[in-house]
């Protein structure tokens, strides 16, 4: 990290910090957790992102962090370097920017693998990116605050669905240490309340569309613009004693968008969702877990002939 560190400071002491689309707590918490790094060494650090992010969690995270979250947008150009957070600057699930890019610092281990000499390259397979970050922050004896161990601790527990999936013993031992410093109450109303009264009309929509095939659950989904919403109905989806996958698919005007969950070990969700785009578009993500979209219109019906497939076959 001390390379990271000098090189940025040749380049004039600034870089962005630029997660994946759409960004979700971890990507949010990692970007927080890399502020505070930067921050320690007198770089100047701004946090940005493309897609749309709630106005709960980004209020939640302006209110934590006292600093401003960036939208940006392909067209923009910017003056100094970046490097992003729970993703990579090749991966499929970030919008690439006008801009230098440094490196990254990355859980989805299977998607590190690059030729490219970049300066920074942490990749871990951990069950939150946040974990990384925040053991970075420990290393380097940097001083965590309330509010920043609640930030980061709300990453780690969200993407690892309190602690159900893809949980490592690393992940345990830097809990435990921003559970000593957090809000405890902070972090239980961020992490229980996830959806609003103007959310439920999704729901409803969601259940009357859901249709059971086997141990799969689909869903269909029009015009939800929070695409971080899929996955909380996934994992909703995912409690039905009958379903073991859950396949969320999102139509909209121009893309659609599609997010797996999955509690059978023997069906990977990041398999599936490869298979459902494949020649159509991009997606990954974790055994247990994964997104994905293309331009324009899936046809369901293929969906469907891909779900007996793996019915017959698992």
């Amino acid at each position: 990290m001390e390379n990271i560190i000098e090189v940025l400071k040749d380049k004039g002491g600034k870089v962005y910090i630029q997660t994946h689309d759409y960004p979700d707590f971890d990507a949010l918490a990692s970007a927080h957790g890399l502020y505070l790094f930067f921050k320690h060494f007198d770089i100047d650090a701004k946090i940005i992102y493309c897609g749309l992010l709630t106005d709960f969690v980004k209020n939640a995270l302006e209110k934590l962090s006292g600093y401003i979250l960036s939208s940006c947008k392909k067209c923009e150009k910017f003056s100094f370097p970046i490097i992003t957070v729970d993703t990579t600057p090749f991966a499929g699930n970030i919008t690439k920017l006008d801009a230098e890019y440094l490196g990254f610092i990355d859980h989805h281990i299977k998607y590190c693998r690059t030729k490219k000499n970049y300066v920074l390259k942490k990749c871990q397979k951990r069950g939150s990116n946040s974990t990384i970050v925040a053991n970075l922050l420990f290393k380097y004896d940097i001083p965590i605050d309330k509010n920043s161990a609640s930030i980061l601790a709300i990453g780690l527990i969200t993407d690892t669905l309190s602690f159900y999936r893809g949980i490592t013993k690393d992940d345990l031992k830097v809990y435990y240490e921003l559970f000593i410093r957090m809000d405890k109450n902070i972090v239980n109303y961020l992490t229980f309340n996830k959806i609003k009264l103007n959310d439920l009309h999704y729901y409803r929509n969601a259940i009357d569309s859901l249709k059971v095939i086997g141990k799969f659950g689909l869903v269909l989904l029009r015009n939800l613009e929070d695409k971080n919403s899929l996955g909380i109905m996934g994992d909703f989806f995912l409690s039905i004693l009958e379903i073991e996958v859950t396949i969320l698919v999102n139509y909209t005007k121009s893309a659609t968008f599609i997010s797996i969950r999955s509690e059978n070990e023997k069906i990977s969700a990041e398999n599936l969702v490869k298979t459902i785009l494949q020649g159509k578009g991009s997606g990954g993500g974790h055994t247990y877990m994964a997104a994905g979209a293309c331009d324009g219109f899936l046809d369901i019906n293929e969906i469907y002939d891909i779900i007996s497939k793996y019915e017959r076959e698992v």
